[in-house]
């Protein structure tokens, strides 16, 4: 058996790091404040714009046209999918 020495593949390297002290309850606590101070200055940086009459009105319009449209592009695509799979089972 002296082939076992010309193929000897090298040792893999072992990862020995061992943390000092881990608090997951104080790492939760630091993140959920970084995120609280983050949405504060998100909602800072927001200009505020009041609407003027009958602007949230048509931006409703709007919204209801563009829901409809969607809702409308789904029912159009789910039938034609049903269609696709009624004609592959039943052919």
């Amino acid at each position: 058996m002296g082939f076992q020495g010309m193929f000897r593949l090298p040792k893999n390297r072992k990862f020995g790091f061992t943390p000092r002290y881990y608090d997951a309850a104080r790492e939760d606590l630091e993140y959920r404040i970084a995120r609280a101070k983050q949405d504060v200055k998100n909602e800072q940086n927001t200009d505020y714009v009041p609407l003027r009459g009958g602007e949230l009105r048509r931006a409703s319009r709007v919204l209801n046209s563009d829901r409809r449209t969607s809702n409308l592009r789904t029912l159009l695509i789910l039938g034609i999918l049903l269609l696709i799979a009624y004609w592959l089972f039943y052919s």
